[in-house]
């Protein structure tokens, strides 16, 4: 026999007639069913009915003391049950996500990996629970970046400064003069910062370097330096705690980076963003 069971999973059973249902069943009475669900006593008897005819199963004996439940609504109930039950787990779960508060953060490259996690993890916990983003998009709520890259409205909050080292594969004492890097092969990087303040410095004394490879990015001359195919000036945090390259600290004239965490001054209005504002010493350069 087609159980009252496979009815329900068969037709697409409104939650609302279960629900009612479910108050007749443990109330066995059809007006304290109604008072508990806060509907009239009419309206509960033609759910009850509806729900009736599209089972095509009568689920209660009516008599003067109430109702009495027949086997068909011994079968359903459980299952009814577990229904009304999913159906509010499942509400309440995307309630949760809709009310999650979301941050995203863009990361700039070539900055220190691990003092990034650790001003994600500071910032975690100034925003417990917050659901954060990491992006390379300028569009992002705030940013891990540059001071000399922020615009004039932004808003500055500065984590640590960034030297840049000479990074190399030959077996050569530590430079500490412009001569040093005579005869070095060196690697070409436009689009470093640095690259153009030590062509500078080394034209000054009509030293001419020795260009062998060229990369579009830091991270590429990295890789470059990398395999033994020349020597460059990286930011410290593109090479720390790598152990099989050489990394010289160097006695030259050449700016760091201030990194820090940036926004637009119209997040600022984010209460997330505000937390992290009012509580910014906790994040801040003196942590590293």
């Amino acid at each position: 026999m087609y159980s009252i069971v496979n009815k329900v999973e068969g037709n697409m059973v409104d939650i609302r007639l279960l629900r009612l249902f479910i108050a007749i069943y443990e109330e066995k009475n059809l007006t304290l069913a109604a008072e508990k669900c806060h509907i009239t006593q009419p309206s509960i008897s033609a759910a009850l009915k509806q729900l009736e005819e599209l089972l095509g199963n009568d689920l209660f004996l009516r008599d003067k003391k109430g109702v009495q439940p027949l086997n068909s609504a011994h079968e359903l109930y459980p299952h009814a049950k577990r229904l009304v039950n999913d159906s509010a787990t499942i509400s309440t779960l995307f309630m949760s996500k809709a009310t999650t508060p979301k941050i995203s953060v863009g990361v700039c490259n070539s900055i220190s990996k691990y003092k990034t996690a650790t001003t994600l993890s500071h910032l975690e916990r100034l925003a417990p629970n917050c659901h954060f983003i990491l992006t390379s998009s300028d569009k992002s709520d705030c940013r891990i970046g540059f001071e000399k890259d922020k615009n004039d409205t932004d808003l500055f909050i500065p984590l640590w400064e960034e030297k840049f080292v000479f990074v190399t594969k030959e077996n050569i004492s530590a430079p500490s003069k412009i001569e040093d890097f005579y005869h070095l092969d060196f690697i070409e990087c436009p689009s470093c910062e640095v690259h153009q303040e030590v062509l500078g410095l080394i034209s000054s004394k009509n030293i001419a370097l020795n260009i062998v490879s060229t990369a579009e990015t830091k991270e590429q001359a990295f890789l470059l330096a990398l395999a033994g195919l020349g020597s460059c000036f990286l930011p410290m945090g593109l090479v720390e705690k790598v152990s099989d390259i050489n990394v010289f600290d160097i006695n030259l004239p050449i700016r760091g980076r201030s990194v820090g965490l940036c926004m637009p001054s119209h997040q600022a209005i984010n209460p997330v963003l505000k937390k992290i504002r009012s509580d910014a010493k906790l994040i801040s350069i003196e942590n590293f």
